[in-house]
């Protein structure tokens, strides 16, 4: 029996630009999901898949992973993602899913689904550090996006993102002297990333939007001064 955990995150800066090169702002939140894991060697090829939220069950998928069918689960259309998203890890672990192993594999989302602060790119990454391997690309080829959220899972801590050309990231250490003043809202109004996306790509202006969030990105991490910073 194994435990990982990832930390969610809260996007300071750049939105859907950061899929075009913004600058991201990124900060770990304390709350996140939690992985747990036994394997146990018994010759049945199955995972055994659960996932609560806050502590109350919310998913069960038993898989078996020779075939990849779904042979008992409450939610089908979840099930289907966690065998997308499985057969992905199994294609790039060089150690998971590779014998006759039963795979008891549990998670428990801190936070509300609804909230926005990573309950996919959490999973993605305690996923990646369970099999040993990217979590860049099990979240590029299973999810897509930016890439930022995972960036914040994997260090546990905030960071400056940058997805285009490449990726590349630095940890951070975002600690305004106004930080007791900052509030998080949560509006009830959590979007669909696809559609998002698809009106983000129907009105940007890349070039003038690009410099502006950069500007944007320059205030949210070097102004101390918190009237400056809420003007």
């Amino acid at each position: 029996m194994g435990e990982i955990f990832s930390p969610g995150k809260l996007m300071l800066t750049s939105e859907y630009f950061a899929m075009d090169g913004a600058l991201v702002l990124a900060v770990p939140t304390r709350l996140g999901q939690e992985f747990s894991f036994e394997e146990i060697p018994d010759g049945k090829f199955l995972i055994i898949w659960e996932a609560f939220h806050q502590e109350k069950p919310w998913l069960r998928v038993v898989i078996d992973y020779r075939s990849w069918q779904i042979i008992e689960t409450n939610i089908s259309s979840s099930a289907e993602f966690i065998v997308r998203t499985l057969k992905n890890v199994q294609a790039l672990s060089s150690i998971k899913f590779k014998h006759n192993f039963t795979y008891h594999l549990k998670t428990n989302l801190q936070f509300p689904a609804d909230y926005g602060l990573g309950s996919s790119s959490t999973l993605m990454n305690n996923l990646a550090e369970w099999a040993e391997i990217d979590p860049f690309h099990l979240n590029k080829i299973s999810l897509g996006g930016s890439g930022y959220d995972i960036a914040v899972a994997k260090e546990k801590s905030a960071v400056l993102y940058q997805s285009v050309p490449e990726i590349r990231y630095e940890k951070v250490n975002f600690d305004p002297s106004f930080k007791d003043e900052l509030i998080f809202i949560h509006l009830n109004q959590k979007q669909d990333s696809r559609e998002g996306i698809s009106l983000y790509r129907s009105k940007i202006n890349l070039k003038n939007s690009l410099t502006n969030f950069r500007i944007l990105q320059e205030i949210f991490y070097y102004v101390t001064n918190w009237k400056i910073f809420h003007a």
